[in-house]
Formats: C-alpha cells, structure tokens, sequence
C-alpha cells in the first residue's frame, strides 16, 4: 500500500486501495477553502490520478457522496415522488435532498452542489442537465414533456443506472367482453306431439353479464 501525506491546512492522508483513493481529512472539510480545496485536486492531478479519483477527492473534501470503484454512482436514493420546482423536503419525505446529493456525483449534471432541500432553479437546470445526458429528455417543459421534473421515466431511469431491478407491472385485468351468448341451465316442455296438438316449452336461461334478456 502506498500512502501520499500531504500537509495543507492540516494533515489530509490519501490511501491508494484497490486504485481507489480514499480521503480522511484531519480536520473538517467546512476548514477548508475552495482555493485550498482546488491545490489538494491539482497536487492529485500531478500524481496522475485518474477523473474518477480526483471527483471522490473532491467529493470527500466538501462532504459528499463518492463514486464507486467502477464509476458507478454510490449514492442511489429510491424516489417515490414527483419532484418538481418549489417542492422541499417537508413535502417529499426529505427526497429533494436526497435528489441534490445524488445529482451532485457528477459535477458536470451540478456543479453547485449544494445540498438545500428546496427543488429551485439550480436543482431544476441539475435535472434537466441528467435527463439529456441520460436520454430521456432533453427539450420541452415541465408540463409538456416533463423536462426539469422528476416524474416516472426519469425515476426508472434512476433505478436502470443504480441497478435496482425493474418492478413488474401488474397484469391488466382484461375488459369484460359484451354480446355474451345467453346461458341455457334447462328446458321443459311436452316430449311428444300428436296431429293437430299444441305445445309450450320454458326455457330457463340467464344473461352471463346479468342484463335483460328478450326473445324475438
């Protein structure tokens, strides 16, 4: 195991694991400024630490989710609701937060990265930047196409990336089909007939879809 010490607004050790970088601050990332910050990804940089590196760096320092080691994203929330703009957490179970840090993995979908609660505009651009890298939808409006809104094509494309598994939705119940023959249970009447006689059969039917029934 290799290990990089650098002194820099306090000891920041860097531990090289499975080629990944893990970052432990020894002091409150809050300590840090974002000029200091941007000299700790610079010297990573140098090193010739790859982008994947250098964004968990980046995200540890300022408190945030990290990628795992094979790009993946390591921060993936289940959402329930449709999240849209002027939403919060109140409203949502706390899932406008859990959106933010989810978007704030990559820093070209939310380079802000701040973590609020409030669905406003940052968070809105942040969508409708993942929903056009992730192709599914890059032109419209929230009401027209669902641009900028967490509805459910972007929720399930949420689920494909974090590799939850697809539900299964539930079977329609097929229609119930009209015209049904009628239901004969029985028939009576006389067996035999001599010349010149008359008869009367009753036959005892029902309509399957419980409506009238006529005979013509």
């Amino acid at each position: 195991m290799k290990n990089i010490k650098l002194a820099f607004a306090g000891l920041i050790y860097f531990g090289l694991i499975s080629g990944v970088f893990i970052a432990t601050p020894s002091i409150a990332s809050a300590a840090l400024t974002e000029s200091q910050i941007q000299a700790i990804l610079s010297l990573l940089q140098s090193f010739g630490a790859d982008q994947t590196v250098v964004g968990n760096v980046n995200n540890s320092l300022r408190g945030l989710p990290t990628m795992g080691g094979d790009g993946t994203a390591a921060f993936c929330p289940t959402f329930t609701y449709n999240l849209y703009l002027g939403l919060n957490d109140s409203d949502t179970e706390g899932q406008v937060s859990q959106l933010q840090k989810f978007l704030a993995q990559d820093q070209t979908v939310y380079p802000e990265r701040t973590i609020t609660g409030f669905y406003g505009p940052l968070t809105e651009q942040a969508v409708k930047r993942w929903q056009a890298q992730q192709g599914v939808v890059s032109s419209g409006s929230p009401d027209t196409t669902g641009y900028g809104v967490v509805g459910s094509r972007t929720r399930e494309r949420v689920r494909a990336n974090c590799g939850f598994p697809t539900p299964v939705p539930p079977t329609p119940i097929p229609p119930r089909s009209s015209n049904l023959s009628p239901v004969i249970s029985g028939v009576s009447g006389p067996t035999t007939l001599n010349t010149g006689q008359s008869g009367t059969w009753t036959v005892t039917a029902r309509d399957p879809e419980n409506g009238p029934l006529s005979y013509n």
